[in-house]
């Protein structure tokens, strides 16, 4: 599990990545609600851009 978050964490700087914590308990709440596998969260976070919003996540979640 360590190492997953490691790898996240490596994504989110190597792209600057900005995410603010409300986009980070949307990505939580999600990843909890819809058991979303973590490549699936880096993929969608990588085609949102580098500021990323709350919107955007609502956006590319909702419908998973």
């Amino acid at each position: 599990m360590k190492t997953h978050r490691l790898y996240f964490l490596w994504v989110l700087i190597s792209h600057n990545i900005l995410l603010s914590s409300e986009v980070l308990l949307y990505l939580f709440a999600y990843k909890i609600k819809d058991q979303l596998p973590l490549n699936l969260i880096i993929e969608k976070l990588i085609g949102c851009g580098n500021m990323v919003t709350a919107a955007d996540i609502i956006r590319e979640f909702d419908d998973v």
